[in-house]
């Protein structure tokens, strides 16, 4: 049987306002799909994974195309979203355009490597507000990914990713713009790499200061 969420809908419509006004507004809004592609192609980055909404798809894909890489369709399936429409297609899916240079890792089986892949939402880090569940991405790494290579999010957030990563045996380098989220992600993969320890020992994690503060160093 499906685990359906109890969700007051007053709430979800107020959380949805939230997201496409004031100072979130951005992000509903997009950045700039060819800069960011480029850095990554500059950086050396071989995969890309990248969720997006509907009208970012064909621009997405577009740039990849640009810069040389094989991009493609995957998708979360969201079986326990709340079941509300408002009078448009249920929110029980999001997008993620998958691109790859040539000769890059896509490992598994045809069963790991299905485009649809279908996850309940999770409460994992209620303090964000798109967290993504960590079997998602462990699955995307594993597929593109081998031990001991490095994982870049430069788009952090509760730092899901680094928590897949360390789970997985891969390096991780996250960046995250809001204080808030970057404190979460820390205290996230801290506690995901004490777990790991147990088994393995993992190299502590290393945090940097990107800008210099005002009258201080780098």
């Amino acid at each position: 049987s499906l685990d359906i969420a109890q969700v007051n809908k007053g709430c979800f419509e107020k959380s949805y306002s939230k997201l496409t006004s004031g100072s979130l507004q951005a992000i509903a809004d997009s950045f700039d799909i060819d800069a960011a592609f480029g850095e990554w192609k500059r950086v050396g980055c071989q995969t890309v994974f990248a969720f997006c909404a509907n009208a970012q798809i064909a621009d997405m894909m577009n740039a990849a195309k640009l810069i040389g890489m094989s991009p493609t369709i995957v998708a979360w399936h969201k079986y326990n979203s709340v079941p509300f429409s408002f009078g448009t297609w249920r929110q029980d899916a999001e997008w993620c355009v998958h691109a790859k240079f040539p000769g890059a890792p896509l490992n598994g089986t045809a069963h790991d490597k299905r485009k649809i892949k279908a996850i309940p939402l999770c409460r994992e880090c209620p303090e964000h507000p798109t967290t993504k569940p960590v079997q998602l991405i462990m699955d995307y790494a594993a597929i593109c990914t081998h031990r001991g290579q490095t994982i870049l999010d430069p788009f952090m957030g509760s730092g899901t990713t680094g928590v897949a990563a360390v789970k997985l045996g891969r390096k991780f380098i996250g960046v995250e713009i809001c204080e808030k989220y970057f404190n979460i992600a820390v205290r996230r993969i801290s506690e995901a790499q004490d777990q790991f320890a147990l088994f393995e020992p993992v190299e502590p994690a290393v945090q940097q200061q990107l800008f210099s503060q005002p009258g201080g160093t780098p």
